[in-house]
């Protein structure tokens, strides 16, 4: 892991392009940490499906750059790509991870096609916790899930549109996630502290709960 030692080499080396430091999970417990942990994996990939195969062809000549801003590259899709979410206290990680990914390439996809409408609007973590549910998807939604298998229910149902807590009560997306931001593991300032049970996963819903 990283040290105070090594903290501080870092911090103190002059050609350094990065700040070292504790994260808010350094003091977290075991049983803290698997509520984080919320991607199920499948050692037997019985649930994979394979991709079909394909090639790039890169010049040799072609070099990385040192540096890549996505919402730099696509500046259309920024609020898209440059928005945080906050998961709570609820195991959704594999539905977070899968729906954010699936909204800023929709993004990207949209406009590189010359689509305007609805590629900068956020879709709904909530929908794909609940439900892409154990029926769907082998997953659990506050309790863990498969990120493939989102990607897989995206392709076959789709994801409604779904903002934040704080757009519930809002008209622009169908439907936001339930639960409040919270301090994980630090003193709360910002926001109050998580409480010390998971929440439970919500229904699935079928009609957008989001009336205003």
């Amino acid at each position: 892991g990283i040290n105070a030692e090594y903290m501080g080499a870092v911090n103190s080396d002059p050609t350094s392009t990065w700040v070292a430091g504790e994260n808010d999970l350094v003091h977290a417990t075991r049983a803290e940490l698997r509520t984080r942990l919320g991607a199920i994996v499948d050692p037997d990939w019985s649930t994979h499906h394979a991709l079909a195969a394909s090639t790039l062809d890169i010049p040799e000549s072609w070099q990385a750059p040192e540096s890549f801003d996505p919402r730099q590259h696509w500046p259309a899709c920024a609020p898209v790509i440059g928005h945080i979410r906050d998961q709570s206290s609820c195991g959704s990680c594999w539905a977070f991870g899968s729906t954010e990914a699936f909204n800023d390439r929709h993004c990207i996809a949209g406009k590189s096609s010359g689509l305007s409408a609805n590629t900068t609007t956020l879709l709904s973590p909530r929908d794909t916790a609940t439900c892409c549910n154990f029926m769907h998807c082998f997953s659990q939604g506050c309790n863990g899930g498969q990120p493939g298998e989102a990607w897989n229910w995206f392709a076959k149902t789709g994801v409604v549109t779904g903002g934040d807590y704080s757009d519930i009560g809002k008209t622009d997306t169908c439907e936001p996630y339930p639960f409040a931001p919270c301090s994980h593991h630090v003193a709360p300032t910002k926001y109050p502290k998580c409480p010390e049970q998971e929440y439970h996963t919500p229904s699935c819903v079928h009609n957008c709960p989001n009336k205003g």
